[in-house]
């Protein structure tokens, strides 16, 4: 997940390295310094989802329902909407 990605150049230089899928926000994110901030918020809920077994697309889609406008415009998934989370062997 990129927060402050710069329009989509970022999520480019991801994808072209290997990535199958990453979310972002074309609009200004939100942190805050001490707790949580909307951006982080998103992010949290966002991992959880894919932790759950859902793909990336409705992972987010979940995380920004319950986030206030307008923290919850602007984001994006580029790639594979329909990835999901696999854990790496260690």
């Amino acid at each position: 997940m990129l927060e402050g990605c710069y329009g989509n150049d970022m999520a480019a230089a991801f994808l072209e390295s290997g990535a199958r899928a990453v979310v972002g926000c074309n609009q200004v994110t939100w942190g805050r310094r001490l707790r949580l901030g909307p951006s982080s918020q998103i992010g949290r809920a966002w991992l959880n989802g894919l932790r759950r077994g859902k793909t990336v697309f409705d992972a987010l889609s979940s995380a920004t329902r319950n986030i206030k406008r307008p923290f919850s415009d602007g984001w994006f998934v580029d790639g594979d909407k329909n990835a999901v989370y696999k854990e790496q062997m260690r």
